[in-house]
């Protein structure tokens, strides 16, 4: 949001953040490219790696939650797992943090904005999440002083009103 209207970007193609480099020649991304931000910060993100880390601890509590099976795995079984403490859980999703720590220090490094709304679902971890992705944040801001991260007001449905939003302004320009 500028200015109390979304910012569509100079060409008016909408902003698409989740599709900014954030590991070159990462893992492959959905759009087609190799490193973005999606490719590492999304619940399907969070999914795949716990798929990996319960395939390579079978012993964890990933693996006994979900009886091996890597269709059961979701963020929730791995944030669930984590909160219990459980290694290759927590080592998953401190991972995750990380990444997620880097594309919001890069936004508000990029924008200075003075807010950063985290939603889908993941943003259901609460405090879980936000707690350390917030210190991960002020380690590696460029200001001292930086916008907030918080949770997005309408959770998980933020980006489905987002879109919503987006084309009704599209139509009131046409």
């Amino acid at each position: 949001i500028l200015g109390g209207k979304m910012f569509n970007g100079g060409m008016n193609n909408g902003v698409e953040l989740g599709h900014m480099l954030l590991v070159s020649g990462g893992k492959y991304c959905t759009c087609g490219n190799n490193g973005c931000i999606e490719a590492y910060c999304s619940a399907t993100a969070l999914k795949q790696e716990g798929i990996r880390a319960m395939q390579d601890t079978p012993d964890s509590m990933l693996n006994k939650r979900t009886g091996g099976k890597a269709e059961r795995m979701n963020a929730k079984v791995v944030i669930d797992c984590a909160k219990e403490g459980d290694e290759a859980a927590v080592k998953v999703f401190d991972e995750y943090v990380d990444y997620l720590g880097s594309a919001v220090a890069c936004m508000i490094n990029l924008l200075d904005c003075e807010c950063v709304a985290i939603g889908g679902g993941v943003s259901a971890a609460g405090e879980f999440l936000f707690a350390p992705l917030r210190q991960n944040v002020h380690k590696k801001s460029f200001f001292e002083n930086h916008g907030r991260v918080v949770p997005a007001v309408m959770g998980n449905d933020a980006g489905i009103i987002g879109a919503a939003m987006l084309k009704r302004d599209q139509d009131k320009k046409l």
